[in-house]
């Protein structure tokens, strides 16, 4: 049983609005998370030079003239702007990332088919000049003896 939840979850794929609810709240959670850092990097940038000294100064400040809750001021207005910015450009890259697989209509190579690629030319490059220049044959070296 376990192994059928493996390949259920392995082949799901979530639709555009599911993608753009996840993106939503991953977004959310950003904004809510960096807030405090960003009000204080704000006030700091937009105060004179005689203001504060440093950002830790305006940090301290903040909280003890508005408390807690004025670190996280500001808050509401970058949600409209972070949210739907964030949720639109993610939903965006996933759902063209899932177009873009092998085997579907366009059929393109996926960046890691890309490197194997390349990795496997110059595995081969490196072989030809040890063969070339040292006279060793890796492919023999590696083979098991029969």
């Amino acid at each position: 049983m376990k192994e059928e939840l493996k390949v259920q979850r392995e082949d799901a794929c979530l639709t555009g609005p599911a993608l753009f609810l996840a993106h939503s709240i991953a977004a959310l959670c950003a904004v809510l998370v960096s807030a405090p850092a960003d009000t204080v990097k704000t006030r700091y940038q937009c105060s004179s030079k005689s203001e504060y000294k440093n950002p830790l100064v305006c940090h301290k400040s903040i909280v003890a003239r508005e408390g807690w809750d004025g670190l996280f001021k500001g808050t509401v207005a970058r949600c409209l702007v972070v949210i739907p910015l964030y949720a639109l450009t993610f939903t965006i890259f996933e759902t063209l990332q899932q177009w873009l697989q092998p085997g579907t209509v366009l059929g393109l190579k996926t960046w890691q088919q890309e490197l194997d690629s390349v990795r496997k030319s110059r595995l081969l490059a490196m072989q030809n000049r040890l063969r070339e220049e040292y006279g060793l044959d890796i492919e023999r070296m590696v083979r098991a003896p029969q």
